[in-house]
């Protein structure tokens, strides 16, 4: 790492509180020192942030090594995405402090305020005298907060999973919708069967009652010749109806209706009326 523009004080240390030491300041420009501290000086008024979180993102700060970000630069930005950091840029990847505003979620929580003295403070959002900085003069730049790397991570995982399942659910849907149209056209097959044999039996019962008013001496053997045929469309019904999942139990034409065979036909045929 540089070590060029080393401050004078060898003994003098960036550190975080509650004993987070961050690094010797021996080592590091007096850039990335400034870096470093402003990074810290925005960061430790936000809500929630953890010590060790303020010492890696003041470390990241200072690996950034633009050497024409300073201090003075991040003071004098009312918004810390319009810094150029031209170092970042050249490896497409911004560090954490340069990156900080463009990560931002919802409204800024905090504000760091330098007036026209220079004179440094933070103030919450929403705080007393906001407003009066920023008509005097003074220059505000907003902080925010910032979604966890690891977090951040983890949900990517998970939207690629949900729509990765979301893909997998269409595909079952397709598939249900075309079964579902084939056992559409299977039922409008087996109506059409049905409507045919109900339309063959009250024709044959229309004829059978007008036989037996005109011939009542020969209804049997006429009445054979009709049962043939009715028997047989019910045999192709119930061929279509055997290839669906629950198919109907057979039909026994000639138990549970009482009377002449006659008589049975008739109240077949009524049955569709």
């Amino acid at each position: 790492m540089p070590t060029e523009n080393r401050s004078s004080n060898t003994e003098q240390t960036v550190s975080v509180p509650e004993g987070y030491m961050l690094v010797e300041r021996s080592i590091w420009t007096e850039q990335q020192v400034e870096a470093a501290t402003a990074c810290i000086t925005r960061l430790k008024v936000v809500p929630g942030m953890r010590d060790r979180d303020l010492a890696m993102a003041a470390i990241d700060a200072a690996q950034c090594k633009a050497p024409d970000v300073t201090l003075a630069d991040l003071q004098a930005v009312a918004r810390l995405d319009e810094l150029d950091c031209k170092e970042c840029e050249g490896a497409q990847r911004l560090c954490w402090s340069c990156n900080a505003a463009a990560q931002h979620q919802g409204k800024p929580v905090a504000y760091l305020v330098t007036d026209v003295h220079g004179q440094k403070k933070a103030l919450r959002a929403g705080a007393e005298g906001i407003e009066r900085h920023r008509h005097s003069g003074s220059t505000l730049v907003p902080l925010y907060t910032h979604a966890d790397a690891g977090e951040v991570q983890r949900l990517r995982k998970e939207l690629l999973a949900a729509e990765t399942q979301a893909a997998n659910h269409r595909a079952e849907r397709d598939t249900q919708n075309t079964k579902l149209n084939g056992m559409r056209a299977q039922l409008a097959e087996r109506d059409a069967l049905l409507r045919g044999t109900s339309l063959m039996l009250k024709s044959i019962a229309h004829k059978l009652d007008g036989f037996h008013r005109d011939f009542p001496g020969q209804w049997c053997g006429y009445l054979d010749r009709a049962l043939g045929g009715a028997e047989y469309q019910y045999g192709v019904i119930e061929a279509a109806l055997s290839d669906s999942e629950e198919p109907s139990a057979p039909v026994e034409h000639d138990q549970g209706i009482p009377g002449t065979s006659f008589q049975r036909l008739s109240m077949l045929a009524n049955q569709g009326e």
